[in-house]
């Protein structure tokens, strides 16, 4: 039904693309994330969470389009035929490791497990297992975790009345939000440092 409501000279992945843009293009007016996935959502005949999966996906794209152009018209071409879910998680990768999955995934003998087995969730653990070390755990985990606390900043933004909370509400928002600036500051910080 999606792509009967789309240029069907599209490939899946392009219309996904075209969905999480249009999401985007609306969050850029003004318009909040939910607002903007119920109008789209609307649009395409498709639920706000189908066009949520799909800002992600086109910001993942967007992402990969800033590293390896030609990696991302082959994503969006089925050149390189990833689940749209498959193509978010690498997308959170530095700038080396996406140049390198999107070369070897360009190589169709090679799966996405064989890429990224972190992902594939073949590998059997066990409790004695440890896991390997990741760098980017910790990131990975904020970042996963991030649009929830703006979906909700958003919502007190808007739909509060700040002349009428409690005293004690105000001061504790405002403290709590002071620390939360302080710290997304001083994490920038160390991020311009490192990156020098």
């Amino acid at each position: 039904m999606l792509l009967q409501q789309m240029d069907e000279s599209l490939t899946k992945e392009q219309c996904w693309y075209q969905i999480g843009e249009e999401c985007i293009e609306l969050r850029r007016s003004g318009v909040t994330r939910h607002e903007a996935a119920r109008r789209v959502g609307l649009k395409y005949d498709c639920s706000a969470d189908a066009v949520g999966h799909r800002e992600r996906y086109a910001k993942a794209i967007d992402r990969i389009r800033e590293i390896n152009p030609n990696g991302a018209e082959a994503l969006l071409f089925g050149k390189i035929s990833l689940q749209y879910s498959k193509v978010i998680l690498p997308s959170k990768k530095q700038p080396k490791a996406i140049q390198s999955a999107l070369e070897r995934l360009a190589n169709p003998n090679v799966t996405f497990a064989d890429v990224f087995p972190e992902y594939s969730g073949k590998a059997k653990k066990s409790v004695k297992d440890v896991p390997a070390y990741d760098p980017d755990a910790q990131v990975t985990g904020l970042l996963y975790t991030m649009p929830s606390w703006m979906d909700c900043l958003e919502r007190v933004g808007l739909g509060t009345d700040f002349g009428v909370i409690s005293v004690d509400s105000f001061h504790w928002l405002q403290k709590a939000l002071d620390e939360l600036k302080t710290l997304a500051e001083n994490i920038i910080k160390i991020m311009t440092e490192a990156a020098k």
